[in-house]
């Protein structure tokens, strides 16, 4: 037998509102024990009808012995005859009665059982799973150890059913948080080089917006446009300049740290976000970035290579607005390294060639 556990932890609640319906074994537990419940009354009826008609036979038995004139002339006296007749008649009418008795006796069990099951399928109350037991080897008895195995068994579904609830629970939002963040980080990355996009800056910019809370940082942004690269996508196919802009966003993912932040905002123009850093320390990072981009493989004779251009600018950013600004002349930095000739690094107004 299982286990005894209450009805306390794991009873089969119903809850206030729209209740569930119940266990198809729960319904036959309970029509079973309804239906001895009725067979007892019945027989109860029945037997007291029986006990009357048997009255009824065993008087007019004896009043028609008595007037009847050929009992009379017997020789045995009338009185010792009709009370054995009237044993026999009562022992063999009565005889079956025995069962009506036993099913009187059985009905305070039955209805005690009964209580029992409604209140199991009402949720009223908690209780152990032994109380549904009754000793003895009769129909109640066995009828009360159906009941205990189908309310087992009820307990071991339902917990089955929690546990099965709780994983579904945990995968539903496991998945749903994962989703998430892969439509968050698509939404936020550009396809072609893996970067940050535009609404990526956008959504820097928006937390840094309204009024500081904590003290300013320095920023230094660092603005890059690839040189004379229309002619290699005329020349020689916008795959190959695909492989340029992928070629450097490698080179961004590797020389960067991992709170800074790279940015393809369109076409060949990049914005790079170094946090901590002030122009020179950010300057020496373009420089090599730009000489590693001098060593990519490069087959194509009848266009020029392509080279980096980059404007440099740094401040300490409290707000949003500032970081805007911020980016403005970066980027008015960068226009100046292109007018320059390009292939340099600009800084507030002052060039440098790339070695």
């Amino acid at each position: 037998m299982a286990a005894e556990s209450t009805f306390m932890d794991e009873q089969i609640k119903i809850s206030a509102g729209s209740p569930p319906a119940p266990l198809p074994s729960q319904v036959a537990t309970s029509r079973a024990a309804l239906s001895l419940s009725d067979a007892s009354a019945h027989a109860q009826h029945l037997a007291t009808r029986l006990w009357t008609l048997a009255g009824l036979t065993g008087a007019a038995a004896t009043a028609f012995l008595a007037q009847n004139e050929a009992v009379q002339s017997m020789p045995i006296p009338l009185p010792g005859v009709v009370p054995l007749v009237g044993g026999a008649i009562a022992f063999l009418a009565l005889r079956p009665m025995g069962r009506a008795r036993t099913l009187f006796a059985d009905r305070p069990r039955v209805d005690r059982l009964n209580r029992q099951i409604q209140s199991i399928m009402d949720g009223e109350r908690a209780m152990p799973l032994k109380e549904l037991l009754q000793p003895g080897e009769d129909e109640v008895s066995r009828l009360s150890q159906l009941v205990h195995d189908l309310a087992t068994d009820a307990v071991s579904t339902r917990q089955r059913s929690r546990i099965l609830h709780r994983h579904l629970d945990h995968s539903i939002k496991n998945e749903t948080r994962k989703a998430t963040a892969d439509l968050q980080k698509q939404a936020t990355t550009d396809p072609l080089t893996g970067l940050g996009n535009r609404r990526a800056l956008e959504e820097r910019v928006s937390r840094m917006s309204g009024p500081p809370t904590v003290p300013g940082q320095l920023v230094t942004v660092m603005a890059i446009d690839l040189d004379h690269f229309k002619s290699v996508n005329d020349g020689v196919g916008h795959a190959a300049g695909d492989q340029c802009l992928q070629f450097l966003a490698e080179l961004l993912k590797s020389n960067l740290r991992r709170d800074d932040l790279a940015i393809r905002i369109g076409g060949d123009e990049f914005l790079v976000l170094v946090s901590g850093c002030g122009t020179e320390q950010v300057r020496t990072l373009a420089m090599r970035l730009s000489s590693l981009f001098n060593q990519m493989p490069w087959s194509h004779r009848q266009v020029r290579r392509p080279t980096l251009s980059v404007g440099l600018a740094s401040q300490v950013v409290q707000s949003g607005d500032e970081l805007t600004k911020l980016l403005r002349r970066a980027d008015a930095a960068l226009y100046s390294s292109k007018q320059a000739g390009r292939a340099l690094i600009s800084a507030c107004g002052e060039r440098r060639a790339v070695a």
